[in-house]
């Protein structure tokens, strides 16, 4: 295919439409390169897995394990191993053929009405309805002196060559990144591989972002994540530019019956997830409805 790709450049002249930067070979042949700007496969970028295997369940548990998320658990997913709060991310998991997604995101609210905002949120009969939004995004909040809006960019792309890479299957690529606004107030700067920003002193935000192939068979199955972390050092710095400004965090669980084994019983078969909404400050402690 590229054999022939280079005899027609020989022979015909490349296509370039007024209203787009790239000519069309080159539009076409940036399919078949490597997702990474930088010449590096995505496998490269993997991290390990931050999270260990969930027991196996017995029979009593499969039945109500979709019911079991607590007020403990949520809280949980806010945390990294090394204690610093989540700020963004969405992973999954698996128990045998139980299936979970968690989905954690923040904004930036006004401090003078982020209390009412956080009771309106947890309390609302459709819980799907609102999502924190994203850094340039359209849905940001403005309305008299209630101030809602996103901080993290996080667009996720079609692979390119890596698609055909198993190591890296499914893997979520670009990573969410804070938002030029909040590089440029921090003076953050990234590193050469992207995963973490330091703002000069001892502030850090950190990205991770992992796959794995679980399962066998007609059970085999690719999971997997992202999330982004921020120590205290970092938040006291963003709130020290922005005090009047506080976070809003959302906690979302939703999970999954099996296939074969699916809890087809009393229960909703396709209830609303778990989700618990939290604010924080520069203590980095995040506080519950």
């Amino acid at each position: 295919m590229m054999m022939v790709a280079a005899d027609l450049l020989e022979t015909h002249q490349v296509r370039h439409g007024d209203d787009n930067d790239q000519n069309e070979f080159d539009g076409w042949l940036d399919g078949y390169r490597l997702t990474r700007p930088d010449g590096w496969w995505l496998a490269d970028r993997r991290d390990p897995r931050p999270f260990v295997d969930p027991p196996t369940l017995d029979y009593k548990q499969r039945a109500t394990w979709r019911w079991e998320v607590n007020r403990a658990y949520l809280d949980a997913q806010l945390s990294t191993d090394q204690g610093n709060p989540v700020v963004w991310g969405h992973w999954e998991g698996r128990q045998d053929d139980q299936r979970e997604t968690v989905s954690v995101g923040s904004a930036l609210v006004a401090r003078e009405t982020a209390e009412s905002l956080l009771v309106a949120l947890q309390t609302a009969e459709d819980p799907g309805r609102f999502v924190l939004p994203e850094a340039n995004e359209r849905d940001d909040i403005a309305v008299g002196a209630f101030r809602c809006s996103g901080w993290i960019c996080d667009s996720g792309r079609d692979q390119k060559l890596d698609e055909y890479d198993s190591w890296s299957e499914k893997l979520h690529f670009p990573d969410p990144v804070p938002s030029e606004a909040v590089s440029a107030a921090l003076s953050l700067v990234r590193d050469a591989d992207g995963r973490t920003w330091r703002d000069g002193a001892d502030g850090l935000l950190g990205v991770e972002s992992w796959t794995q192939h679980v399962g066998y068979g007609r059970e085999a199955d690719v999971e997997n994540g992202w999330r982004l972390s921020a120590n205290r050092a970092f938040l006291e710095h963003l709130f020290r530019v922005w005090p009047d400004q506080c976070l809003i965090l959302s906690v979302r669980v939703r999970r999954y019956g099996g296939g074969y084994a699916s809890d087809k019983s009393d229960f909703e078969e396709y209830a609303w997830p778990y989700q618990l909404y939290y604010l924080m400050g520069p203590d980095g402690v995040a506080r519950p409805f």
